[in-house]
């Protein structure tokens, strides 16, 4: 009787040990506390879509990036964020942004085709060429930025539970 009272008490700890370790995987990397989410890239060019100085949080597929003398600035080709706040190339794209940082950010890393998701605030629109188009951006002066690597991006839990045979490469 005592051996199967110990029985249980370990399979607790294993499952609250492992509830543990799944809840620690699956956050994302920024607080939605204060941020506008419900405002893409499109809406902003609508006049009164969305008011300069509001926190907002979009992410994409970096078009380009380069370092001035205020700090860097990158151009998204941007899509909606899934809940890991990932930005979902999957889905239509919701334009393309300017997000100018303050800091210096490595354009080796954050190189075309790299995904991020960066939070800031709405800073208006910024007129500039895609080609040889004439483009309004709008713009975000970020206060953070996220760089995910294609583990991170890929993996949405990378631990699995289960009782057979797992073959994978």
């Amino acid at each position: 009787m005592q051996q199967a009272g110990t029985r249980i008490m370990v399979l607790r700890c294993v499952l609250v040990s492992v509830s543990l370790l799944l809840s620690a995987c699956v956050n994302p990397p920024f607080s939605s506390d204060g941020i506008t989410r419900d405002v893409s890239p499109l809406d902003a060019l609508q006049s009164e879509a969305i008011e300069v100085g509001k926190r907002i949080m979009w992410g994409g597929v970096v078009v380009s990036s380069s370092n001035n003398t205020q700090g860097s600035q990158l151009e998204l080709l941007t899509y909606p964020l899934d809940y890991l706040q990932r930005p979902n190339a999957n889905q239509r794209s919701t334009g393309r942004i300017l997000i100018n940082s303050p800091d210096y950010l490595e354009t080796l890393d954050y190189k075309t085709g790299t995904r991020v998701t960066a939070v800031g605030e709405f800073a208006g629109t910024a007129t500039g060429s895609v080609g040889e188009a004439e483009h309004v951006f709008p713009v975000m002066n970020a206060s953070d930025i996220h760089l995910w690597t294609a583990e991170q991006y890929h993996n949405s839990v990378p631990v699995s539970i289960g009782i057979g045979i797992s073959i994978s490469n």
